[in-house]
């Protein structure tokens, strides 16, 4: 029963564990000027973080990562 699961299980590359590494680092980053949302997994089209600039503390202009 184990081989018939294993078959169907997704494979995460080390490819994947360093893009996501370095998402969460530009997140990291970026939260010091800016709200930042990440985009849900694997639904993304190259955008992998939204932004919104904090000018005086209000949320302004949106961007993308």
């Amino acid at each position: 029963m184990n081989d018939k699961f294993n078959q169907f299980r997704k494979r995460i590359g080390s490819s994947q564990v360093i893009g996501s590494r370095g998402e969460m680092y530009i997140a990291f980053l970026l939260s010091q000027y800016c709200l930042v949302r990440p985009v849900a997994n694997g639904t993304d089209d190259g955008v992998d973080l939204y932004c919104e600039a904090l000018i005086e503390g209000v949320p302004h202009s949106h961007f993308w990562v």
